[in-house]
C-alpha cells in the first residue's frame, strides 16, 4: 500500500464504505495532501494508530447498526484522529530530520561525559537525545479517548460494542510483555520481607528511580533506560541483607525467564 493510500484510507475508510449523502462525504475527504508521506513502515514505528483508527472505523461500520447521520459523525471523529495523528509525525519527523547532525554531536559529547564521570553533563545530553525518542508517546497522547468519542456517537446501548472491537484492534499491536529493568527488580523485591526501615529506604530509592525515568523513558536509545535500572537496582541491594541479596537473585532470575 503506498503512503498516500495508507493515510487515505485511514481517513476515509475502503471504497464500498464510501459516505452517501453530502454532510457524510465532508467529513471523509482525505487528510491535507501534506500528510501522504505517513506510509505503512513509519506508521508501525509510531504504534499503528493509523491503522487501527483504519480497523476500527472498518469494525465500528461493518458490525453496528447506524444511521447515516451516526456514520457521518464517526467519518469525522475519525478523520480528525487521522489528521492529528498524521500531524503528529510528520511534525516529529521534520524535527529529528532536521536535528540528525546535533544527535551524532550529542551522543559523542555523552560518551566524553561519561568517560570523565560528569554525571552533571551526562544527564543534560540524555534529556536531549530523548527528544528523539519522544514522538510515539505524543502519538499516543494525541489518540487518547477516540474510542470513547466514537462510543458516545452510538449512546449507552450500543457503546459496549464500540468499546468491543477497539479492545480487539488495539490488542493486535500491544506488545507480549516480559518483565524487564525496573519491572523485575520490584517483582523481585515483593517476595523478600523487609523490615519498615528497609521499606522505606526502598520507597525512596523507587521514587528516585520513576524520576529518573521520566527523562528518558521516551529515547529509542535503551542505554540511559539501562543506565537508570542498573543504578536502581545497585542501591537496591545496597539496603537488603546478604541472605535477601541472594533471595534477590535467584528471584530475579526467575521473573526474567517468566513471560506474563
Amino acid at each position: 500500500m503506498t503512503s498516500l493510500s495508507l493515510v487515505t484510507f485511514a481517513a476515509a475508510g475502503p471504497p464500498d464504505a464510501a459516505p452517501k449523502d453530502k454532510a457524510q462525504a465532508k467529513t471523509s475527504e482525505p487528510p491535507d495532501a501534506t500528510l501522504a508521506e505517513i506510509n505503512e513502515e513509519t506508521d508501525a514505528v509510531y504504534g499503528h494508530p493509523l491503522k487501527q483508527i483504519r480497523e476500527l472505523r472498518e469494525g465500528v461500520l461493518a458490525e453496528i447498526e447506524a444511521t447515516e447521520e451516526q456514520k457521518a459523525k464517526v467519518h469525522e471523529i475519525l478523520d480528525a484522529k487521522v489528521k492529528l495523528a498524521s500531524t503528529t509525525i510528520r511534525d516529529f519527523e521534520d524535527f529529528r530530520s532536521k536535528n540528525e547532525r546535533r544527535r551524532e554531536e550529542w551522543r559523542a559529547q555523552l560518551e566524553e561525559a561519561k568517560a570523565q564521570g560528569d554525571r552533571r553533563r551526562m544527564d543534560e545530553l540524555e534529556k536531549q537525545l530523548a527528544r528523539f525518542g519522544a514522538g510515539p508517546g505524543r502519538v499516543r497522547k494525541s489518540l487518547l479517548g477516540y474510542e470513547r468519542e466514537v462510543a458516545g456517537v452510538f449512546g449507552p446501548e450500543k457503546a459496549p460494542q464500540v468499546y468491543a472491537i477497539a479492545n480487539r484492534v488495539q490488542r493486535q499491536y500491544r506488545p507480549v510483555f516480559k518483565p524487564t529493568g525496573p519491572t523485575t527488580v520490584l517483582m523481585a523485591l515483593k517476595r523478600i520481607e523487609l523490615s519498615p526501615e528497609q521499606q522505606g529506604k526502598i520507597n525512596e530509592e523507587r521514587t528516585r528511580m520513576s524520576e529518573n525515568m521520566l527523562k528518558v523513558i521516551d529515547t529509542p536509545d535503551p542505554g540511559p533506560i539501562d543506565r537508570v535500572t542498573a543504578d536502581f537496582r545497585d542501591r537496591v541491594l545496597k539496603v537488603l541483607t546478604e541472605e535477601q541479596r541472594a533471595e534477590f537473585n535467584k528471584y530475579e532470575e526467575e521473573i526474567r525467564d517468566k513471560p506474563l
